[in-house]
């Protein structure tokens, strides 16, 4: 789905002030312990949430520290996603494949999808039955010297990648977490 407005200043003000509002609403902060924590009167922030006053850059910044908060938080992770796709070269070339963190082996837990340390270029002609890749570091196994430190493994998160199996493929199962 694509964004309905393009990304501004402006939406990502309202979107702070509304996270800002809504941590408030479920209790995590109080007004005032929320203003002392960014260093402005109560009234002041009070203020600034309900509209009646401007939020500065300065108490904008403050904002997103005490809330502990990035201004990519701001966005939806379709919206993320769309602008790293927008800002893909032409797929003909290259595609940016996340680097997962963790490693992969028999005694480390299976990495986790959602946490990436880097972005790595890759070719297009390497990618090209790829849905969902993702690289990660394979761990070192004693009985197994095919792979030897440092290597990286190519996985392809994509259920039509498992259900669709070759014969000329390796797999790594997550079993119980690991």
């Amino acid at each position: 789905m694509l964004p309905s407005a393009p990304f501004t200043f402006e939406l990502l003000r309202r979107r702070l002030l509304q996270a800002a509002s809504q941590r408030v609403c479920n209790g995590d902060f109080t007004e005032r312990g929320l203003a002392r924590l960014i260093d402005v009167s109560q009234p002041h922030l009070h203020n600034i949430l309900k509209g009646r006053k401007s939020l500065s850059p300065e108490i904008g910044d403050a904002l997103l520290l005490g809330l502990s908060l990035s201004l990519l938080d701001l966005l939806t992770p379709a919206e993320l996603g769309l602008a790293l796709l927008d800002h893909q070269p032409a797929p003909s070339f290259s595609r940016l494949v996340p680097v997962l963190n963790g490693r992969l082996g028999p005694d480390d837990p299976f990495p986790d999808w959602r946490s990436i340390s880097q972005w790595f270029r890759a070719s297009s002609s390497l990618l090209t039955h790829a849905r969902r890749p993702a690289l990660v570091e394979c761990a070192p196994d004693p009985e197994n010297t095919l792979f030897p430190p440092p290597s990286f493994a190519l996985l392809d998160h994509d259920d039509s990648a498992r259900l669709h199996a070759s014969p000329s493929s390796w797999f790594a199962l997550r079993w119980r977490g690991a």
